[in-house]
């Protein structure tokens, strides 16, 4: 090995200096600015779903909508209501 070409000072670091005592109120604090965003990047991902639902529903209300074509099955005044069945009298209750 060459020792007039080994520079020993490129392996020459600094002394690790630990970093500050976090005060218990500082630390509150961090604990409560990240549950505070993960609440934020919850209500964001609500509210981007309940806009999408907004616009699916205003696509299938509006009338220029290809897909408000609903079709009935039945009309309303086929439709047989079964609470205004009336039944006929029995004789025998007379």
């Amino acid at each position: 090995m060459d020792w007039e070409n080994y520079n020993a000072s490129r392996f020459h670091f600094e002394e690790h200096k630990p970093p500050p005592r976090v005060s218990k109120s500082l630390s509150e604090a961090h604990k409560n600015i990240g549950s505070m965003t993960a609440w934020n990047k919850f209500q964001d991902k609500m509210l981007e779903n309940c806009g999408k639902a907004i616009n699916v529903i205003q696509a299938v209300l509006s009338c220029s909508s290809a897909c408000a074509t609903m079709v009935r099955e039945n009309r309303p005044e086929e439709v047989v209501s079964g609470r205004h069945r009336v039944s006929p009298p029995n004789p025998l209750d007379s």
